[in-house]
């Protein structure tokens, strides 16, 4: 029975590798031996196994070499793709304020995320963002964390709102500001990191609400692409005192936070697996012309 060309070609690339083992062990193999032969170099194997050593002088021919150099070349051609976090997978904020609920309350579910920087009445947001869509890929330049100014006093005044990197687990439907961490409130370099990861100033004369941004550091989305575990979110602090209260839009609102980033896939599966099926699509053939002229001289 003849088989059709698709499924001739899903075949050999799913025993490529297996082809070229044959044909090579991988020790005797370089990038620099896949360049020069992309280059339409002939290159001189040697199987390492004692007395039974032998060599194999292949020169790959066209269209296998125009398919390798393109498979060396497929790293530095990956586009940056952007992806939009549109919705964290949870937020809340966690306040010692009396009028909204004190240190035991919980807002998981509130439209709102209240920043407040007076004493006595300190509030915190805490947003954390779930990137496994991410996984495998590599951070280029850094990301955007973006929240919606609903509402807040002195909007037309400046203030200071720095991001930090929370630094322990905490659950948005149970989390207050009793029980972030071991003890009340928020604990700097210990719950969350020393130094802010971000800083913005928010508030200008006639500012209505909108979105402000923050420049978080590609480094830090990297680390939570790469350990999971260690992806405790963010926190957000309004360094201002009394009269500057602010209120962000959180995912139960209809201006959810945002976190921009653009990344690339790790490409070292996708180039290697793709060299060497183009290499043992080329043993194949190789094989295959020399086993029809050993037919013909027979």
């Amino acid at each position: 029975m003849k088989t059709s060309r698709p499924i001739l070609l899903a075949n050999l690339l799913l025993s490529a590798k297996g082809l070229f083992r044959a044909a090579f062990p991988f020790s005797t193999m370089s990038r620099w031996s896949l360049a020069l032969i992309a280059a339409g170099t002939p290159i001189t194997f040697c199987r390492p196994n004692g007395p039974t050593a032998r060599n194999s002088r292949i020169p790959f021919r066209m269209p296998f070499r125009a398919l390798l150099a393109a498979a060396l070349s497929f790293t530095a051609t990956l586009p940056a793709r952007a992806a939009l976090i549109s919705n964290p997978s949870g937020d809340t904020y966690i306040t010692q304020h009396s009028g909204l609920g004190g240190p035991t309350s919980n807002h998981a579910l509130d439209a709102s995320l209240r920043a407040i920087g007076t004493s006595t009445f300190l509030s915190y947001p805490l947003l954390q963002f779930d990137l496994s869509s991410l996984a495998g890929e590599t951070v280029v330049g850094n990301a955007t964390l973006s929240l919606y100014v609903s509402s807040g006093f002195g909007l037309n005044a400046p203030r200071t709102v720095n991001v930090y990197d929370v630094l322990i687990g905490w659950v948005p439907t149970t989390v207050t500001y009793n029980t972030f961490g071991a003890s009340p409130g928020v604990q700097f370099g210990t719950d969350v990191g020393a130094t802010a990861v971000a800083s913005q100033t928010v508030g200008f004369p006639g500012m209505t609400p909108q979105y402000v941004s923050w420049t978080i550091p590609g480094a830090v989305i990297q680390n939570w692409i790469d350990n999971p575990s260690q992806n405790d979110g963010l926190l957000v602090r309004n360094l201002a005192g009394s009269s500057r209260d602010l209120a962000f839009a959180s995912m139960e609102g209809t201006h959810q936070p945002e976190l921009s980033v653009e990344a690339v896939p790790e490409p070292g599966t996708a180039t290697a697996f793709f060299g060497v099926a183009c290499l043992g699509l080329a043993v194949w053939r190789r094989r295959r012309r020399n086993n029809m002229a050993a037919g013909l001289t027979a």
